[in-house]
């Protein structure tokens, strides 16, 4: 699968030639917009190799649009949603939920119904980025992404659409089944294929390729997308794979001692990283 985010992909000129290329090569191609740069044109441009796009929409209206901090954004969302579902491509909607946004879950719910979207998919509010200045008292505590589980539980108890994600784990479940999902974990780096051992590979705008998530420490990078081009990468080095099996044995102690019934996998990682990571460089060249 390649997942095609940003920034804004639909900005991005040769969109259409990277998902043709990509789909040819035998991807999933998925691409998540805020909708606001979608034409029918753009729409029309991709429909051939897209499979899916995620548009994001971030509660009500005036939620939407304080967070874009632009006025009439989530009609350009809408807009965009419609363009793109109109060419036949399965559409979602995906939600960054805030402290004030959390009580428009469910109508979120309901407007990706009315749309006939095929997904929701709701993800806590990551401090990363410009939200980490601007949007600090808008990130959930841990009463609040309980509420957002339970919620997301509720809603996508059913076989209608859409399909309700909630990326949000059960950190019961989460240790005692986790573990055996990283095949880095499986002994000390064994001899197997990059994408095995480190899955997703984040690549950035800059061409670094990063393990697991976009904002993963600096000193955990893995080279570059030119050198993965040139076949350097078929196995993971050792030395590398044992600071990424660290980072993850890490990242389950830490939650191991919060009290907390659900985590964000993704972000207790990247905040990981960054907090007891090696000085070391994981670089492959």
């Amino acid at each position: 699968m390649l997942s095609v985010s940003g920034g804004e992909p639909f900005l991005y000129a040769p969109l259409s030639e990277v998902a043709a290329e990509a789909s040819r090569l035998g991807y999933h191609v998925t691409v998540v917009t805020n909708g606001a740069a979608v034409t029918e044109a753009k729409a029309a441009s991709v429909c051939s190799a897209v499979r899916t796009a995620a548009v994001s929409i971030e509660g009500r209206p005036q939620h939407h649009d304080a967070i874009r901090r632009k006025a009439g954004a989530f009609d350009l969302a809408i807009r965009g949603f419609r363009h793109l579902s109109a060419v036949g491509i399965t559409t979602g909607m995906i939600a960054c939920v805030t402290r004030s946004s959390l009580p428009d879950v469910p109508w979120l719910h309901e407007l990706a119904r009315a749309e006939r979207a095929s997904l929701l998919q709701l993800r806590p509010l990551a401090l990363t980025g410009r939200a980490s200045t601007t949007l600090d008292s808008e990130a959930l505590d841990r009463d609040d992404v309980t509420r957002l589980a339970v919620v997301a539980a509720l809603l996508g108890d059913t076989d209608d659409l859409p399909f309700v994600q909630c990326d949000l784990a059960p950190v019961r479940e989460l240790l005692t089944s986790g573990p055996a999902q990283f095949a880095l974990l499986d002994g000390d780096a064994p001899a197997a294929p990059l994408s095995t051992l480190v899955n997703p590979l984040v690549v950035a705008e800059d061409g670094s390729v990063r393990p697991f998530a976009y904002n993963v420490a600096e000193r955990y990078h893995l080279s570059t997308i030119d050198a993965l081009a040139a076949g350097r990468w078929e196995v993971l080095p050792p030395a590398a794979g044992g600071r990424l099996a660290r980072l993850l044995r890490q990242t389950f102690a830490i939650i191991a001692d919060r009290d907390a019934h659900f985590v964000d996998w993704y972000a207790t990682l990247t905040d990981t990283s960054h907090r007891v990571a090696s000085p070391q460089l994981c670089s492959l060249g």
